[in-house]
């Protein structure tokens, strides 16, 4: 608790002893930097983690783990970047896996980097592309390249209405069922539940393929918790 209380704000770069996450560039490759978690201020840990996905990186997942040292005269960023320059020097940068690349595409970048530029390129190496869709690669003069932005967002808006058709199709086959619908049981498999007849249900989850849901009461939360009470006494009782 102390250590998250005492930390950098997120983006800035900490001190050393102090935890933070921050951003470094080197070679026009970018990495976020989360640090902390060594032995005091003597030894701190650097993880390094890809931002451009689509760029080489110091390991091929994506994520490189570095324990160091405090260094005189240098900031926490100077010591990280230069860390990263002699992993690029001593070992070839390669291409992020496409196992690993797609793993992290999946996992968002903290809410500061949302202003970074250029922004972070986060796509999977596996694009799946939907039937009756082609994925094709165009090469434009520049003066042109809104051709190609015109045709992403026509078939972006195509996608998104034949998935949410899809999506209206298994909901109808299962019944009409959705996540967030409130439900009545009206009839039950066995007469030792008859007891849920009439019970008011959330549904949380669907199974369109065996048209099962999962769900819960539709009741208030309820909270737990400790009450703590207190009484003066006129000291005629204990």
């Amino acid at each position: 608790m102390i250590d998250r209380h005492c930390s950098a704000a997120p983006g800035d770069v900490p001190c050393w002893g102090q935890a933070g996450q921050f951003l470094v560039e080197v070679e026009g490759l970018r990495a976020l930097v989360d640090f902390g978690g060594g032995v005091g201020v003597m030894g701190s840990h650097f993880e390094f983690n890809a931002v451009d996905l689509d760029k080489p990186f110091i390991s091929e997942t994506g994520y490189r783990s570095h324990f160091d040292r405090l260094r005189g005269g240098m900031t926490v960023d100077a010591v990280a970047a230069a860390i990263f320059a002699a992993i690029l020097k001593e070992k070839r940068p390669k291409l992020i896996e496409p196992e690993s690349r797609d793993r992290l595409a999946g996992y968002a970048l903290p809410a500061w980097t949302a202003d970074l530029i250029p922004p972070a390129r986060r796509e999977p190496a596996t694009v799946e592309v939907p039937t009756g869709f082609v994925l094709v690669d165009v090469v434009l003069p520049a003066h042109r390249a809104f051709i190609a932005r015109k045709w992403a967002a026509e078939a972006k808006a195509k996608i998104k209405a034949a998935e949410a058709a899809e999506l209206y199709a298994k909901e109808e086959a299962a019944g009409g069922f959705r996540p967030g619908a409130r439900c009545e049981v009206v009839s039950v498999h066995h007469h030792a539940f008859k007891g849920e007849v009439g019970k008011k249900i959330i549904i949380t989850k669907v199974s369109h393929d065996t048209r099962q849901v999962w769900a819960h009461d539709d009741r208030p939360p309820r909270y737990r918790g400790l009450l703590v009470f207190s009484a003066i006494s006129d000291g005629t009782q204990s």
